[in-house]
């Protein structure tokens, strides 16, 4: 297993040596990918967090209220 400390260093690695068939990782990389931030609703939030949708006002309440994206992604709890 290769550790990186960081993506830069990983380049400098690859330019002189072949990772071919090896497990590596880089520290800290997968919090920049698209796929994380998209999973923790950051492109949604970043894109449509403005835009207003409606939402059931709660359990035996029977309206809707209005609130924007943003709002909407800060009440959904957060498992970890």
């Amino acid at each position: 297993m290769q550790l990186f400390k960081n993506e830069q260093a990983f380049l400098e690695y690859c330019r002189v040596n072949d990772l071919t068939g090896t497990c590596f990782l880089i520290h800290g990389y997968c919090f920049q990918w698209p796929l994380f931030t998209q999973g923790n609703f950051y492109s949604i939030e970043e894109n449509f967090g403005s835009d207003k949708i409606f939402i059931e006002e709660g359990i035996n309440k029977s309206g809707r209220v209005e609130v924007t994206v943003s709002d909407y992604i800060k009440r959904i709890p957060v498992w970890r």
